[in-house]
């Protein structure tokens, strides 16, 4: 079976207290109940799973359309807490944004600064054009599919939700998390 994954990513790529962070997010949707139960995961998973709660639709502009699959694992919510790298995993990278001079760097370093970042190092990264340095999480990476990347120690992922969450969600989302987010489209 293959999976779609939506994930919202803070353009922070490190909070001080990513714990916290992840912990309003947590508050937030159980509280308007869009989480329901925390469902049993990996003891050491960089996450933590939730099955949707009874409020789940009023999150999506589709409504009625998508029924979840009660008592599965199949429409789960995971909300991270550690450096994670958000991808389209197989389909494809085109872009590497400088967010100064807006070149294209996909022929560059900068997977060398994604793993850095990833294994707890460094996630400054230089751009070779114009020789602006910042976060990785500045750059764009994006393929010409709907497909991008993202990177934080936060972020939430619906796994097989329809990719219509409202606008008013995406909002309160943002503010929760101090920063714009961006979205980021998976398929396995």
């Amino acid at each position: 079976m293959s999976e779609s994954i939506v994930s919202f990513v803070p353009q922070v790529l490190e909070y001080e207290d990513p714990a916290e962070v992840a912990s309003k997010l947590s508050r937030y949707l159980s509280t308007h109940k869009v989480i329901g139960t925390e469902l049993k995961n990996h003891p050491n998973a960089p996450f933590k799973r939730f099955a949707p709660g009874p409020n789940y639709r009023e999150i999506l502009s589709c409504g009625d359309e998508f029924n979840q699959v009660e008592g599965t694992n199949n429409n789960h919510i995971d909300i991270f807490s550690e450096r994670t790298v958000f991808h389209g995993y197989n389909n494809g990278l085109d872009e590497v944004l400088c967010p100064k001079c807006q070149q294209n760097l996909i022929g560059t370093n900068w997977a060398e600064t994604m793993d850095r970042w990833a294994k707890g190092g460094s996630g400054l990264f230089q751009c070779e054009n114009c020789g602006n340095i910042a976060p990785i999480s500045a750059y764009r990476f994006s393929s010409e599919s709907q497909f991008r990347w993202a990177f934080s120690n936060v972020g939430i992922s619906f796994y097989n939700w329809p990719p219509t969450f409202t606008e008013d969600f995406l909002t309160r989302i943002a503010g929760i998390l101090e920063s714009p987010v961006v979205i980021v489209h998976a398929h396995l």
